[in-house]
């Protein structure tokens, strides 16, 4: 059974909130399950998947990095709380995740575009 976790934009101006499934892609590239339009973000950057009693964030090549709290990674287990850098967009991993009423979760981030 798939828990119920989410990564969260928590900046005040650019909240967003992206429900998690199994496999879900993150880049610039409209391939990807969560889509953002970020320069430092490569096209393909990293994924984070579902694997048993959780989920693994997995840098995929990019050129520069996915960092959870601020260490550099190629793979790493998650848990909650943990912050997530893809570019300049910092994530939060939530898990368990009660969605926020009236946030939206949305396949395309052109709002993440924001600053740290």
């Amino acid at each position: 059974m798939l828990s119920s976790a989410a990564v969260v934009i928590e900046d005040p101006a650019n909240a967003k909130e992206f429900p998690l499934t199994v496999i879900n892609g993150i880049g610039r590239s409209d391939e990807n399950r969560i889509c953002l339009s970020n320069p430092g973000i490569s096209r393909k950057h990293c994924e984070i998947k579902a694997i048993a009693g959780g989920y693994v964030v997995k840098d995929l090549g990019s050129q520069n990095g996915t960092f959870v709290n601020g260490q550099r990674v190629t793979e790493k287990k998650l848990t909650e709380g943990d912050t997530i850098d893809v570019g300049s967009v910092k994530f939060v991993f939530r898990s368990p995740w009660p969605p926020r009423a009236g946030a939206g979760a949305s396949r395309g981030a052109t709002a993440a575009q924001g600053k740290r």
